[in-house]
């Protein structure tokens, strides 16, 4: 908040002298005024803001004055300005870096499948942040709002199905992004086959694999070859 946020409470004054009027804290911001009342009767105090709303929506304030009190109700609107900030990252690759959840070849993924990533912001307001294009099947994103400037962690939620075990490389999109590596594990089978051919006139790959304990091979997955 700057100077240009206040509020102008009526006050009714019986006895001159120093005030000191104040409201209480919502959403990340209070108000205050202090001053000498030099004449009695009616007059209008401007009180001045602090703090950093923290969410849109409507607030309630309570203003003290002594042992004289009233309240009033503030709207905060969504931020529509978008955020300046970078992405941290030591020669290249993100870091810090948290990736959370368990990543198989052939499972979707969950709500556990995030990743927390790090930035440094320099100028609050929305953000939309993510890792597409898909790199094996899946993609990473996140959207919000940054309320405060200096270091922020983001997480990124995780969407799509992982098509093959091995470690790829995913990058956050944009002119300060950063890359990180991320492993897909197998599905516990031993991999005994790939082949393409075609089904119903579609050329598709399919991976043929056998589970531990078992003779038998058993189809694992198939899409259209592109």
């Amino acid at each position: 908040m700057n100077n240009q946020n206040t509020i102008k409470a009526d006050v009714n004054v019986t006895t001159v002298g120093n005030y000191n009027i104040t409201t209480t804290t919502a959403n990340g911001v209070s108000f205050a005024a202090s001053g000498i009342f030099s004449t009695p009767g009616n007059q209008q105090v401007t009180l001045y803001a602090t703090g950093t709303p923290q969410n849109a929506g409507s607030f309630n304030y309570t203003i003290n004055s002594g042992s004289s009190q009233c309240q009033f109700s503030l709207t905060y609107t969504p931020n529509t300005t978008a955020a300046v900030y970078t992405t941290n990252s030591t020669g290249g690759l993100c870091a810090p870096i948290t990736i959370n959840g368990i990543y198989k070849a052939g499972v979707p993924l969950n709500a556990t499948n995030t990743i927390n990533v790090q930035v440094n912001v320099t100028t609050p307001g929305t953000y939309s942040i993510t890792t597409a294009p898909a790199v094996n099947g899946i993609v990473f994103n996140g959207s919000g709002n940054f309320t405060t400037t200096g270091n922020n962690t983001v997480t990124l939620f995780g969407n799509g199905t992982p098509i093959l075990a091995g470690t790829n490389i995913f990058t956050i999109a944009g002119a300060t992004g950063c890359n990180f590596p991320l492993t897909t594990q197998s599905t516990g089978g031993t991999n005994t086959g790939i082949f393409t051919c075609k089904l119903d006139g579609v050329l598709k790959r399919i991976i043929l694999m056998q589970e531990p304990g078992y003779h038998s091979l058993h189809h694992f997955w198939d899409r259209q070859w592109s």
